[in-house]
């Protein structure tokens, strides 16, 4: 069994839960998230996002600072602007590298070269080290603004790494000295060499620092924007999720429900007819449990959790033309898939909408009764299964690990209503019909109408 430092999700369930999205259409969930003022902090963010973590304590300090900065926003700015970083990078990266010689006239001779050789070397590197000592005496002044015994303990190692990098003697002299503000040629040469040579891992390491603040101040951003509610991780042998009132943080006007898999629980069978919620319920569970693993808070009014090492999806498989696969076959794949998951990820957050609709009925039956005696055997994961067979109730009644909840809907005026509210039991009504006939295909598809 492959355990890891993080939670692993793969890419069709980053796609289904649209955590990234798709080419701007519609909304996700990383530009909803995403306040970062600098594009290091983004890229940071974004790799976060690819690789949540699943330990407690480094999830827990992450909370902690995030709460802390959402409860004191309105004193807290990142010291440096996105143009200034920027030069930074772009000097800091940049293809030539430092001077070689510690020789003055040998510099001088190097330096001409570079001038010479790259046209662009001298606007780059004089306004990269300028930005870069700029920054350091900004970080300098932050620092000592903004440090505190009250900072939560992971800020508290931000900025002592950050106190420490700017303690260097080379370092120190270069924020004391107000000559380096207008910098001459040789001048220039040697504070590059500084940086981009003898501290080189330092100085980047530096940059790094700057993005994580970027990072949690964007996260404290959006979880004050979106009243977002950070939740509690429990530790437990077996998988955990306890959530009151959570909602999609997608939907403007949405409806709230309880979940709770406790006490031997971990796998729901849920059922109710098309429109009914279904899909948004299983959507809204992995984005909260992702979410609380990125440090975040989530929507709801309170969730506790154990940690999870992978969340895993089957909301939409669709047929792969290129290689043959069919839609239903693409099914079958991605359930295999699924079983491999398990055996890979001791706790897994699995998500599953309808299975085996690419077949007739009864294969559906035998094959989803199949899946589901198997899943039902993995303990420690949690299982939520969407479908409209109904017809598996009597065969899996008996497991005392199955929860048995419903979406439940009304017909007003030959008009389908719902109410989006999960509820205990099994819904054995069908309105996919009505539903087509709502739209009127029946006099669409008449000829003589």
């Amino acid at each position: 069994m492959q355990e890891t430092n993080r939670l692993f999700i793969d890419s069709q369930t980053f796609s289904e839960l649209d955590i990234f999205g798709s080419h701007g259409v519609g909304k996700n969930l990383f530009d909803m998230i995403n306040h970062c003022t600098t594009n290091g902090g983004e890229d940071k963010l974004k790799r976060l996002f690819k690789r949540p973590k699943n330990n407690i304590r480094e999830i827990e300090a992450i909370q902690e600072t995030v709460k802390y900065f959402t409860e004191n926003l309105k004193n807290w700015n990142l010291p440096v602007s996105k143009e200034q970083m920027n030069a930074v990078e772009v000097y800091f990266f940049s293809k030539p590298d430092p001077l070689s010689s510690d020789n003055i006239f040998l510099k001088f001779l190097e330096g001409a070269w570079l001038k010479f050789s790259h046209k662009s070397y001298n606007e780059v590197f004089r306004k990269g080290t300028k930005n870069a000592i700029k920054t350091l005496i900004c970080l300098k002044d932050f620092i000592e603004i903004k440090n505190s015994d009250d900072l939560p303990i992971y800020l508290k190692e931000i900025f002592n790494s950050i106190s420490e990098f700017l303690s260097n003697d080379k370092i120190n002299k270069l924020i004391k000295d107000q000559e380096y503000v207008s910098l001459g040629f040789l001048k220039a040469l040697n504070i590059d060499k500084i940086f981009r040579d003898k501290l080189k891992v330092d100085f980047s390491l530096f940059i790094d620092l700057i993005y994580e603040l970027d990072l949690l101040m964007a996260m404290a951003t959006a979880t004050k924007k979106y009243k977002l509610v950070f939740p509690k991780f429990v530790d437990r042998t077996e998988s955990y999720i306890e959530i009151n009132d959570l909602y999609h943080i997608f939907l403007d006007k949405p409806i709230k429900n309880n979940i709770l898999f406790d006490e031997g629980k971990n796998f729901m069978f849920m059922t109710g007819p098309n429109m009914a919620g279904k899909t948004t319920l299983l959507s809204s569970v992995g984005l909260a449990v992702f979410m609380s693993h990125l440090g975040l808070g989530v929507p709801a009014n309170s969730m506790s959790l154990s940690a999870f090492n992978c969340i895993f999806s089957s909301m939409n498989p669709s047929g792969n033309i290129s290689i043959g696969y069919s839609y239903f076959f693409s099914e079958v794949m991605r359930v295999k898939n699924a079983a491999l998951t398990l055996k890979k990820h001791s706790k897994v957050l699995m998500l599953l909408d309808e299975l085996f609709k690419g077949t007739n009925i009864k294969d559906a039956i035998d094959g989803s009764l199949l899946v589901i005696d198997g899943l039902t055997n993995w303990k420690s994961s949690v299982f939520i299964l969407a479908s409209h067979l109904t017809e598996l109730e009597n065969d899996i009644r008996q497991k005392s690990n199955i929860l048995f909840n419903y979406f439940d809907s009304d017909v007003k005026e030959g008009k389908p209503i719902f109410n989006f509210k999960l509820l205990e039991g099994v819904s054995h009504k069908r309105l996919g019909l009505l539903i087509i006939k709502d739209q009127k295909l029946d006099l669409l598809l008449d000829p003589e109408k």
